[in-house]
């Protein structure tokens, strides 16, 4: 319990101190696509901070990207 509340604290802080320098649009790879991220959205934020989201919607977002 102690772990989970220094990760969310870790996060957070990271969170902040991107905000303050003005670092607010990332660029992550996640499974050999390149993402440009947005730490202001939840979900990019999730992708950033995890590595990971729903793995279905990720997996139809590279089917679909391959088929391009």
């Amino acid at each position: 319990m102690f772990k989970k509340k220094i990760q969310k604290l870790r996060k957070s802080f990271l969170r902040r101190f991107l905000f303050l320098i003005k670092k607010e649009k990332l660029s992550f790879k996640l499974n050999d696509i390149q993402l440009n991220l947005d730490i202001r959205d939840s979900i990019d934020r999730e992708i950033f901070f995890t590595g990971y989201y729903e793995e279905k919607q990720i997996q139809y977002l590279i089917e679909n990207i391959k088929k391009i």
